[in-house]
């Protein structure tokens, strides 16, 4: 069948823009509506993940706050550790402990019959040695207490050489005391 159209072409024409602007009018509409459907599925997921990340912040804070105070206690750890390591190298020259242990077991020796009441320490003379002088002046009972004070330092294996400087007679209290000065060169 062969359908004539007996309007004007004008009406023609403007039936089919208005039936054409209807049908984008309708795709307009259903593009429409489906994207706001989109957009509302996809704000109601980022509110679902927005709650979640909220709960998952709120159970990570105590690990966040272990991590910092790790974090602190490591930083103390290092410094600690650098202060360590300084006094490591710093009382491997130092023997100052030992040289007053030696000291203390050479008066000892004698029944403690010799009391030190200056000890000096100074670096010998020597440019090519690290060995250090110390210079000690005390008292004794009597010089048989020096001898042995002498020798017990000398046998300590510290210092090798033990050299008595001087020694003096006096009467303290109606009693002889001697007093001395001794020179220990210590062993490198």
């Amino acid at each position: 069948m062969i359908g004539v159209n007996l309007l004007p072409p004008k009406f023609v024409r403007r039936r089919l823009v208005r039936k054409r602007i209807r049908q984008w009018a309708f795709v307009f509409g259903l593009v429409a509506i489906l994207f706001s459907a989109w957009n509302a599925s996809c704000w109601v997921q980022w509110w679902k993940v927005y709650h979640v990340l909220q709960e998952l912040n709120v159970a990570a804070a105590p690990i966040r706050q272990l991590q910092t105070k790790h974090l602190e206690l490591a930083k103390k750890a290092n410094l600690l550790e650098m202060k360590l390591n300084q006094l490591r190298i710093a009382a491997a020259d130092d023997r100052t402990v030992s040289t007053l242990g030696v000291i203390a077991k050479g008066v000892l020796a004698t029944n403690r019959s010799v009391q030190v009441q200056e000890m000096q320490v100074s670096l010998s003379n020597a440019p090519s040695k690290r060995n250090y002088l110390v210079s000690i002046r005390g008292i004794a009972v009597q010089g048989d207490s020096i001898t042995a004070f002498m020798q017990s330092l000398n046998h300590s294996g510290m210092f090798p050489t033990v050299d008595l400087r001087s020694t003096q007679e006096r009467i303290i209290a109606d009693q002889p005391i001697q007093e001395f000065q001794l020179e220990c060169l210590s062993d490198e």
